[in-house]
């Protein structure tokens, strides 16, 4: 296979309504050897291979967002539905928790989960809220009210905890 160098997107369709909007991905150095071009380009020969199972996908009108349901041999677009049933599935087996018993906590994970940890993690990563506005693509500054800067607050807490109970801050 021939290395891919660099893979234009178009996007037509957004949720925040922004169309036709082009963006040109191209290798950036990665420590752990993960190239973003080259997964992107085998998501885009993955949706074109979807295509000749099921002709109905549309190269413009279709999202990326399907998968292959085998017992029907159909491609199904993947809904906000999915992604909250997987979402729940594993907060429930990461955290432990009882299908029944914890039904409360586990209905708080869901597709907006992702949109919302991704800000996080983008931050705790020193992106500027600038940065994550125009990698996410949010129109608005809404985002900054998930924003939790992790270090920060573990330093504050730590004084805190030192603070009453007599400890002297070392940092």
């Amino acid at each position: 296979m021939t290395a891919v160098v660099k893979v234009w997107v178009k996007f037509h369709t957004q949720k925040n309504g922004q169309h036709c909007d082009e963006k040109l991905f191209v290798p950036n150095p990665d420590p752990h050897g993960v190239c973003m071009v080259t997964s992107l380009y085998r998501s885009l020969k993955r949706f074109a291979d979807l295509r000749r199972v099921d002709g109905r996908l549309h190269e413009h009108r279709t999202p990326l967002s399907v998968y292959h349901h085998t017992p029907t041999n159909a491609v199904r677009l993947i809904t906000s539905n999915d992604i909250d049933v997987f979402m729940r599935r594993l907060a429930t087996q990461v955290y432990y928790l009882h299908p029944v018993n914890d039904r409360a906590a586990i209905g708080k994970w869901g597709s907006h989960s992702l949109r919302v940890g991704a800000c996080v993690i983008l931050h705790t990563l020193g992106f500027s809220s600038l940065d994550i506005q125009w990698i996410m693509r949010w129109r608005s500054m809404a985002f900054v009210t998930y924003l939790r800067n992790i270090a920060i607050l573990s330093s504050r807490q730590n004084q805190a905890f030192n603070k009453a109970l007599g400890m002297p801050t070392l940092f």
